[in-house]
């Protein structure tokens, strides 16, 4: 009898034990559950945002092509992005709701991408004449737009280092320079080395001292349809979100120490002429692929000249251009950053296009003076610099709006040994040579590439 009540008792103890425990892990999985949502939710409605972003940029983009009767090809290009653009919008804006509807997290927006409300889309027809600019794009040299800030590092293909130095920094966007006549296979292993790491690769086209040719122009097609948004590279990655989303063309081109010119000269005049004829045939040939990827366009010369020249040779270049590129080292970056804004704007290139400084930094080797540093203080130790990247990249932002788009630092590393030069190329790095903090300058850096 007394066994029996015993046994009794403990089975009904167990049956308690067990539904407490399953109470408990119920509600522990639902709050997981939720944390899970919520993570999932920031994060589509990031991606939403940029997806709304792009679509903008696609439908002016659109606009200008379909409205000029001589490019077809161009336009059905655009409308075909235009069209891959609204589905993706319309795809994230669906998990999005089912994530809040059906996840439990409360305070999140039931619709729309961070409060947006856009309807679908539909693509120009060919022939529709551009419309007028939406509110807050204006025509002449006004500095508007709606691009994502993109900050980032120059970098490199050392897997070893540059990778490595890129991860420790944060950077989540690198602008690494392949020769324009390399095959698609030859960036394999750079885009892949940093995709394993969450940074997305920007590739610049390099023909230093020399144009390319028709052939290496085109060429930039392959890299577009193998590692632009659903290129073969990504086929069957889980990190599609890491696709190349544009290609520089050519690095400071517009510079005369590359070809023992300037400004002024017939040499530099026919430079532009074949650069614009160059970029344009990579463009078509992006744009045959189907491939979301940008063209980035040097439009960096105080003179104009190089504009100039540009529209002289291509009437039409901005229906071509991703983007404007721009190095402005020193103090006068202000009137340099205005002086292409002016000019494009004078050959009526929207305000849409954005504006990406592809490199920019300060030279520091912790105090030790160096040869120049572009009119900032040649002896600056290692907190005065990150001051100075600070304000700077600050001030810029404030100055180019919403059309600042990447803003890409120079560079990964430094190129030497500390005191061992006063060379102040040696010394743009955000880490020492042997990846080593610089104090305050790296910590500078980390906080601006975890900016948005």
């Amino acid at each position: 009898m007394h066994a029996r009540r015993r046994t009794s008792r403990l089975a009904l103890l167990a049956v308690l034990l067990l539904g407490a425990l399953s109470c408990t892990a119920t509600a522990s999985a639902s709050k997981h559950r939720v944390v899970a949502t919520a993570a999932a939710v920031e994060h589509v409605q990031v991606m939403a945002k940029v997806a709304t972003r792009t679509l903008h940029r696609q439908q002016n983009a659109a606009a200008r092509a379909c409205a000029k009767h001589h490019n077809k090809q161009l336009c059905r290009a655009a409308r075909r992005n235009l069209r891959k653009s609204s589905t993706r919008l319309a795809h994230l804006r669906k998990v999005l709701t089912g994530l809040t509807n059906g996840g439990g997290v409360t305070g999140a927006p039931s619709t729309g991408a961070a409060g947006s409300s856009h309807g679908p889309v539909t693509a120009p027809s060919a022939g529709t004449p551009v419309s007028s600019p939406p509110a807050g794009e204006s025509s002449g040299s006004s500095i508007t737009g709606s691009s994502v800030f993109q900050p980032g590092l120059n970098s490199g293909t050392n897997l070893a280092t540059d990778v490595t130095g890129a991860t420790t920094l944060g950077a989540k966007l690198v602008r690494v320079e392949f020769g324009i006549e390399t095959p698609a296979a030859g960036l394999l292993n750079t885009i892949a080395g940093y995709a394993a790491k969450g940074i997305r690769v920007a590739p610049l086209a390099g023909f230093s001292g020399r144009l390319p040719t028709a052939a290496q122009a085109t060429n930039l097609a392959s890299w577009a349809s193998t590692y632009g948004p659903g290129g073969s590279f990504w086929a069957g990655r889980s990190d599609g979100a890491l696709a190349i989303r544009s290609i520089e063309f050519g690095n400071e081109t517009s510079y005369g120490y590359q070809y023992g010119d300037g400004a002024g000269a017939a040499s530099y005049t026919a430079r532009a002429q074949t650069y614009a004829v160059r970029l344009k045939e990579a463009a078509e040939a992006i744009a045959s692929t189907g491939a979301d990827v940008g063209v980035l366009a040097q439009a960096d010369d105080w003179t104009g000249d190089w504009v100039n020249a540009m529209y002289s040779a291509v009437p039409n270049l901005d229906d071509y251009v991703g983007g404007w590129t721009i190095h402005p080292y020193g103090t006068n970056w202000q009137n340099r950053l205005q002086d292409l804004v002016d000019q494009t704007a004078a050959h009526g290139a929207p305000s849409s296009i954005p504006i990406d400084i592809t490199e920019w930094g300060v030279a520091s080797d912790g105090g030790n003076c160096l040869s120049d540093n572009y009119g900032l203080n040649k002896c600056m130790n290692y907190q005065e610099a990150g001051n100075t990247v600070t304000s700077t990249e600050q001030a810029m932002r404030a100055k180019l709006g919403g059309r600042l788009g990447m803003f890409m630092l120079y560079q990964v590393r430094d190129q030497a040994t500390s005191g061992t030069s006063t060379n102040r190329e040696a010394y743009f790095g955000a880490l020492q040579q042997n990846l080593q903090p610089k104090g305050g300058y790296t910590a500078a850096v980390e906080s601006l590439l975890a900016s948005t």
